[in-house]
């Protein structure tokens, strides 16, 4: 799991004019109070499109506290930064096409992602479950951390890796002992159990 800079409580990033157009001012703030105390990181993210309509960029909209305490997000974050300003390993990746994708289509996209990466004045580290689903023209990103689970699967499969070495050992003696036995199908071999 990534480990939060300190245990202070990230300062908040604030209302997001584009969810209260969406929500109405009421319906923002009971959406932001919903994911304030949830435990998966969750974001907002809003479509800038050219002249043509075609999306270029996401501008940042909203990010409950577990996701600006797990990324070490400030609250300066949204209005410094686009998506690809504050994360440009995304540009031309298949994630921005996914994400655009969603934004137009509305079909939902769910993927694993490793993140150990700058992300604007934050920092990305961890194995996360991304789910990506459009809210009126914007995304709803919900991230769901898997890092601890991946790294008890990792030692867990070294661990049975490490086990059927040893076991194999003994094993190949018995094999190669009764390729011994069968050899000399006459021969007189004393009982092994007595």
């Amino acid at each position: 799991m990534a480990e939060p800079a300190s245990d202070a409580e990230p300062e908040r990033w604030g209302a997001d004019p584009r969810l209260e157009e969406l929500l109405g001012a009421q319906g923002a703030a009971g959406f932001r109070a919903l994911l304030e105390g949830f435990p998966d990181l969750v974001g907002i993210v809003w479509p800038l499109r050219d002249a043509d309509g075609t999306i270029v960029d996401f501008a940042l909209g909203y990010g409950n506290p577990a996701m600006l305490r797990s990324f070490r997000l400030p609250a300066a974050t949204r209005d410094r930064y686009t998506l690809l300003e504050a994360l440009p390993r995304m540009r031309g990746s298949r994630a921005f096409t996914e994400w655009v994708r969603v934004s137009t289509t509305g079909r939902s996209w769910i993927r694993e992602i490793v993140y150990d990466t700058p992300f604007g004045d934050g920092y990305m580290l961890g194995t996360f479950v991304q789910r990506v689903a459009r809210l009126g023209d914007g995304l709803l990103i919900v991230l769901t951390d898997i890092t601890e689970q991946r790294r008890n699967e990792a030692e867990l499969r070294n661990f049975a890796d490490l086990v059927a070495h040893d076991l194999r050992e003994p094993v190949i003696g018995i094999a190669h002992l009764i390729g011994v036995l069968e050899r000399r199908p006459g021969s007189d071999v004393p009982d092994l159990l007595e």
